[in-house]
């Protein structure tokens, strides 16, 4: 029967699982009669050669907070507090706190709506924490600061639980 199976134990567990009477011939993959279908290839994202969308009614606003994919953004001139997402055509860009932004979509700032980051600007200053013996590369906190304020004990606290 096969070579690696001298007691008939695939014989045996094909006909008891699927209640064949008999083994079914091994089958050949033919490419002209396969009914899946191939993967239409996903466009690769513009170059900077070509022409990007314009977003020209994009609102002017400030990443406030970072929570995992959302971004709750101050817009500059109403002073509305908007959630956003960025957008695919950003790809791995970093959006951090204190990022100047360009929004589109929904900017009313009402419960349940979704705005777009389109858009990030250069920014002026960068708070960085410093690489550590895991990470070998510095990765940006807060952007855009114009003030900073260090607050640190002087003394040793005395513990609550002592």
């Amino acid at each position: 029967m096969h070579d690696q199976d001298p007691a008939g134990l695939r014989r045996h567990l094909v006909t008891g699982l699927w209640g064949w009477h008999r083994e079914p011939p091994p089958q050949r993959f033919d490419h002209r009669r396969s009914r899946s279908r191939l993967r239409q290839a996903r466009q690769a994202e513009p170059t900077a050669d070509e022409d990007r969308p314009t977003y020209p009614n994009a609102a002017e606003a400030t990443v406030i907070t970072v929570d995992r994919g959302r971004y709750r953004c101050l817009i500059n001139n109403v002073g509305a507090v908007v959630t956003a997402m960025k957008a695919r055509s950003l790809g791995r860009t970093a959006v951090i706190v204190g990022d100047r932004v360009r929004l589109a979509g929904d900017s009313s700032g009402d419960d349940g709506t979704l705005a777009r980051i389109v858009e990030v600007n250069e920014r002026e200053t960068v708070l960085r924490r410093t690489a550590d013996d895991d990470d070998p590369f510095e990765r940006p906190i807060v952007a855009n600061a114009d003030q900073l304020v260090i607050v640190a004990a002087l003394a040793d606290p005395p513990h609550a639980w002592a």
